[in-house]
């Protein structure tokens, strides 16, 4: 009897080391509840993410509106309306175009407008075009008269901007020149892993796409160009990571 006691004993811890064993390779071979280390929403966000850092910009829309406006004060002194960009914003253009009432050529940079009236520029509207890089800059801008104070010779005002975002197509265009290895470091995109980026059906940026065996994640991106006059065309941006 005690023989066979033992024999079970032995019998026991047998099964139950093959049981533990299997148990053991069962998580470590398949993991269960554990994602991969680079799913294909982490590898699309990746690219959506830098794609967008690179190329998306905002366009601001900021009408002034001159109500009073001469074009001498004073003792023949020219009166000026002056506009600056006291922030990041930098402008592109003045719409409408201003007429033979105002001296041309306008004075016109980046940080800076003024306005000098040849004749009487009463009740002249304009809508002031800038740009910024990222939403979270800065688009303060001042406006001031020469001369001070003197609304019967100059009067005018800045209304509330109206921003629009959207992609700037010659950035686009700069990445379509770009070397794929030195954009796929850059953005830190798994190296065992590829990418590639279309417009509109048009190949931007990416490596040549495996065989249709090959599983490919694809992201539809529906945007707006925006150009820096702020006029908007549609366009299709894809994604597609494997």
């Amino acid at each position: 009897m005690r023989g066979k006691k033992g024999l079970d004993f032995i019998d026991w811890s047998m099964s139950m080391g093959i049981f533990i064993i299997a148990v053991t390779a069962l998580f470590v071979f398949l993991k269960p509840g554990v994602r991969p280390e680079h799913d294909q929403d982490t590898l699309i966000n990746i690219i959506e993410k830098n794609f967008l850092d690179r190329t998306q910009w905002f366009v601001h829309e900021t009408p002034l509106f001159i109500k009073n406006f001469q074009d001498k004060w004073g003792s023949g002194a020219d009166a000026f309306i002056d506009v600056r960009a006291d922030g990041d914003i930098r402008f592109t253009t003045l719409k409408p175009s201003p007429d033979n009432r105002f001296k041309q050529p306008i004075t016109r940079t980046p940080t800076r407008i003024t306005l000098d009236c040849a004749s009487s520029c009463d009740n002249t509207n304009f809508m002031i075009i800038g740009t910024t890089r990222k939403m979270q800059e800065t688009m303060n801008m001042e406006l001031e008269c020469t001369p001070k104070n003197q609304p019967a010779i100059c009067a005018a005002l800045l209304g509330a901007t109206v921003s629009h975002q959207g992609l700037q197509q010659s950035e686009i265009n700069n990445l379509k020149t770009a070397d794929y290895t030195i954009v796929k470091n850059a953005w830190t995109y798994p190296l065992q892993r590829e990418f590639a980026l279309y417009q509109d059906g048009q190949k931007i940026i990416g490596s040549q796409e495996p065989s249709q065996q090959a599983d490919i994640f694809v992201k539809e991106l529906k945007m707006n160009i925006i150009n820096d006059q702020g006029v908007k065309t549609p366009t299709t941006i894809n994604i597609r990571v494997w």
